[in-house]
């Protein structure tokens, strides 16, 4: 048995990392600017994870063995428009953590595949990032600022999963305006290979007890358009797949750049445990979907 800490608890893969650890026998202790249903983990802490004093006070009181940073600003405006809170959440704070003199726990850094441009897709582990944005940018300033430390893993993916009621992810939005039978577009150009947060945090237990360390892609086997993934989405619920329509990334303005291929090879993970296919991690993300009231 072990503690376990996780920031951002509150979020899609922080919720699921809660369950699939408590369901482990571990001791959880979440630390969130939002409220937490306590009696899901045993303890939550409601703070503002910028207040370092605070932060540094919870190490120093819970001792935890396992520390998974999971806390992120994932809205690309927001992180545009306010660097210095993006610095924070994903550089200052998993440094102060990762670094912590008195802290000898395993350290967990949930990292990005938009790190990279998405010009080529099929990155490695090895491969130079060039993040084209400040979202991205923070992020692998995060990962150097925590692999200057002992006893760091940061892992790169991308997520899909669902909060209660339902919020503006990519698979929640698709699901809410196809429950109401409106049209939507998928892109044909932006291939990635999530992976559904509870498979992801499946893996991330899995994985927590070797002593891995460095960087490691952990992402579903196969790779999707965005237009492929919202089609077997629909298909999977029960929608109309007639309502997503196939459409191309440059129809669309976007005032800040985002990468076009961005999956990761998995052959690392691959070679450590088992990882599902898209199809699978999308089967099981409707399997449980279907479980609340939509």
């Amino acid at each position: 048995m072990n503690k376990v800490l996780i920031t951002g608890n509150s979020g899609m893969l922080g919720k699921d990392l809660c369950w699939v650890f408590k369901q482990n026998g571990d001791v959880v202790v979440g630390i969130d600017i939002n409220e937490f249903d306590e009696k899901k983990i045993d303890k939550h802490y409601k703070i503002d994870l910028c207040n370092k004093e605070s932060v540094l006070k919870i190490l120093k009181q819970e001792k935890p063995d396992i520390i998974i940073y999971a806390a992120a600003i994932v809205d690309l405006n927001t992180c545009e428009e306010d660097k210095k809170l993006a610095d924070c959440l994903h550089v200052t704070i998993p440094e102060l953590i990762s670094s912590n003199k008195k802290n000898e726990a395993k350290f967990m850094y949930i990292s990005t595949d938009s790190v990279f441009d998405g010009i080529k897709g099929n990155y490695s582990e090895n491969e130079l990032p060039n993040p084209l944005n400040y979202y991205s940018f923070s992020k692998l300033i995060g990962e150097k600022a925590v692999l200057q430390n002992k006893n760091c893993l940061v892992i790169r993916t991308n997520i899909f999963g669902f909060n209660n009621p339902l919020k503006q992810s990519l698979a929640e939005w698709a699901i809410t305006n196809l429950h109401s039978e409106k049209k939507i577009i998928g892109f044909d150009d932006v291939i990635f290979n999530a992976i559904y947060t509870l498979d992801l945090a499946t893996i991330i237990q899995k994985i927590s007890k070797n002593d891995f360390k460095g960087i490691l892609n952990i992402g579903c086997k196969g790779a999707w358009s965005k237009y492929n993934f919202l089609q077997y989405l629909a298909k999977s619920l029960g929608y109309k797949e007639k309502l997503i329509e196939k459409g191309n990334s440059d129809s669309i303005s976007f005032k800040i750049k985002r990468p076009l291929k961005t999956n990761l090879n998995t052959k690392k993970i691959e070679a450590i445990t088992l990882i599902p296919t898209l199809e699978e991690s999308v089967i099981n993300f409707c399997q449980n979907l279907k479980k609340i009231q939509l």
